[in-house]
C-alpha cells in the first residue's frame, strides 16, 4: 500500500447534510442531536430545501473524528448524503498549487476557474 502524506492542515468547520425530502429541518436537527449533540447550528442552504449546513463555533473535531461522525450520520434513515467541511489556509493552497503546477495536477473547469483535488486522510 502506498502511503501519502497530507500537504495541507485542514481545519474542521462542519457538515453538509442532504435529507431525502424537502422541509426536513426538524428531522435534520434530530439526527444531528442524536450523533453530535445539541450545540450545533443547522442552516438550510440551496433552493430545494433538502440541504443543510451544520456548524459549531469551534474547531470541535479532528479530521478522523469528522469522518467517523460522517459515516454515522450517513447511516441514519432520511439522510441521503453527508460530507464533512474543512477549511485550508490560502497560503497552504498556494503551496499545493505551486507543487501541482510542477506535477501537472492542477485542473480547470469549463469556466476556467481553478479547483483542487484535496484528499484528507487521517
Amino acid at each position: 500500500m502506498v502511503s501519502t502524506k497530507n500537504r495541507v492542515n485542514p481545519r474542521f468547520e462542519g457538515f453538509y447534510i442532504e435529507m431525502v425530502m424537502p422541509d426536513q429541518q426538524d428531522r435534520c436537527q434530530e439526527v444531528v442531536s442524536q450523533i453530535l449533540g445539541e450545540d450545533w447550528d443547522i442552516k438550510a442552504i440551496g433552493d430545494n430545501f433538502t440541504e443543510f449546513e451544520v456548524l459549531l463555533e469551534d474547531d470541535a473535531l479532528s479530521v478522523k473524528q469528522a469522518w467517523d461522525q460522517t459515516y454515522q450520520l450517513r447511516s441514519l434513515p432520511g439522510v441521503v448524503d453527508v460530507e464533512p467541511l474543512f477549511a485550508v489556509s490560502v497560503r497552504e493552497l498556494k503551496q499545493v498549487e505551486s507543487k501541482q503546477q510542477v506535477s501537472g495536477e492542477r485542473n480547470r473547469n469549463l469556466f476556467g476557474m481553478r479547483f483542487y483535488r484535496l484528499l484528507v486522510h487521517y
